[in-house]
């Protein structure tokens, strides 16, 4: 017996609304959270910046990144699915 997976994609549009659901919310939090990180264009006094930035905030190689020592960051990846995430493709 062949199996046979259907995966449904949601059309484009309401996928990027999925997607982005979180951005109103992460906005109001970033003001109460400093450990908040969000991935986007460089923009550090959001607290916002691409991939290496992140990076460096995490290792806390940049002044930016004076949250408390005990406080555990949290990034935001807007645009970005849990899906996307668990089926990257990694032979790229």
């Amino acid at each position: 017996m062949l199996a046979v997976r259907i995966r449904y994609a949601p059309p484009p549009c309401s996928r990027q609304i999925i997607e982005n659901q979180w951005q109103p919310v992460a906005d109001r939090l970033r003001e109460m959270i400093p450990e908040l990180l969000v991935l986007g264009d460089h923009a550090p006094a959001e607290r916002r910046g691409p991939a290496i930035w992140i990076k460096c905030m995490l290792a806390r190689t940049l002044e930016e990144a004076d949250w408390p020592t005990t406080a555990v960051p949290i990034i935001y990846l807007p645009g970005v699915s849990r899906a996307d995430l668990r089926h990257r493709d990694l032979s790229t």
